[in-house]
């Protein structure tokens, strides 16, 4: 059975450009094959996601400050520019260590 990827999308208001990143990442995890589990919520939710949730990666849309926990952190803004999305989805790949 496929390992299904856990993904926290962030962003300040855990509603907004949050929710444009969501749609975007699920594109591209479907585009590749991957079963995914996206949460998406406020950046400074993440301390709590990453007890309840525990996801593989995070992408934000704003900065990150807190302590991830080795968790790695993506920037989601080549999502909202429109620019940058080949870079994002080469670092999304090697965060989540996908083989396919």
């Amino acid at each position: 059975m496929a390992k299904v990827v856990k993904i926290l999308v962030c962003c300040g208001t855990g509603i907004a450009t949050s929710t444009v990143a969501n749609d975007a990442i699920q594109k591209m995890c479907k585009r590749n094959n991957i079963d995914c589990n996206i949460v998406q919520g406020k950046v400074t939710e993440i301390p709590s996601k990453l007890e309840g949730f525990k996801p593989d990666v995070i992408i934000s849309t704003t900065q990150v400050a807190c302590n991830t926990k080795g968790v790695p952190v993506l920037s989601g803004l080549p999502i909202l520019m429109g620019r940058g999305m080949d870079k994002l989805e080469a670092d999304f790949l090697k965060a989540i260590n996908f083989e396919g």
